[in-house]
């Protein structure tokens, strides 16, 4: 009977080692997904639209997964996005086809955007750390959206 007990509350122990873990995990989470997976353009689709379309205005939006600059920019980016008359990518840096627009553009930071308006480029940084907080660049925004 004692031995059952001993095993019982090491069980119990054990579930609740688990369930923080399980917390643990789930908070970071979106650190291992794309942030703008559920967007109509992104990486995995730019080569093929622009080799088809050839847009003379578009955007790229760069982004790294984890990047706190990004993250902090990325509910109002989506706001002046859904405003804009601009075909905007989602480019994550880490994969195959943001690495060589990285290099291509010479992107230096993950919170970057670029413009593309009748052959002019123009790069911009849409986030920055104010103290201890990582904000959007809400005037950078607009130029980038609304321009």
């Amino acid at each position: 009977m004692r031995y059952l007990h001993k095993f019982t509350v090491i069980v119990q122990i054990l579930g609740v080692i688990l369930g923080i873990c399980c917390i643990l995990i789930t908070t970071n989470w979106d650190k291992n997904i794309n942030m703008y997976s559920n967007q109509k353009y992104t990486e995995e689709n730019y080569e093929q639209i622009i080799s088809k379309k050839n847009p003379e205005n578009y955007n790229l939006i760069f982004y790294k997964k984890g990047c706190p600059y990004c993250k902090a920019a990325k509910k109002d980016i989506l706001t002046y996005q859904k405003g804009s008359k601009y075909m905007t990518f989602f480019i994550d840096v880490d994969s195959k086809v943001g690495r060589n627009l990285v290099s291509a553009y010479s992107v230096r930071k993950a919170a970057t955007g670029i413009t593309f308006r009748k052959g002019r480029v123009n790069r911009y940084l849409y986030a920055q750390k104010v103290g201890d907080t990582y904000e959007s660049k809400k005037s950078v925004l607009k130029v980038i959206f609304r321009e």
